[in-house]
């Protein structure tokens, strides 16, 4: 079993990531914890996460298309 936590580029999300994996340290199961960069919109976001992320730790990253958004708020639009 994994734990994957979504991780947003903001410094309260990755905050959460912190608290998350210093209890699975502490636990004796932080092999199993891993990160998912989550609502990236710029290459800022990605930069950010990868450095608040170790690599060993990061296994995708997920964008967000705007198109989608928009879609979703008026599908006939």
């Amino acid at each position: 079993d994994l734990f994957v936590v979504a991780v947003m580029p903001t410094r309260h999300s990755v905050e959460v990531w912190n608290e998350f994996y210093a209890l699975a340290e502490s636990t004796g199961i932080s092999e199993r914890v891993f990160a998912v960069a989550n609502q990236v919109r710029t290459m800022d976001d990605e930069s950010y996460i990868r450095e608040k992320i170790p690599s060993d730790r990061l296994i995708s990253v997920f964008r967000t298309d705007p198109h989608i958004s928009a879609f979703d708020r008026d599908p006939m639009g």
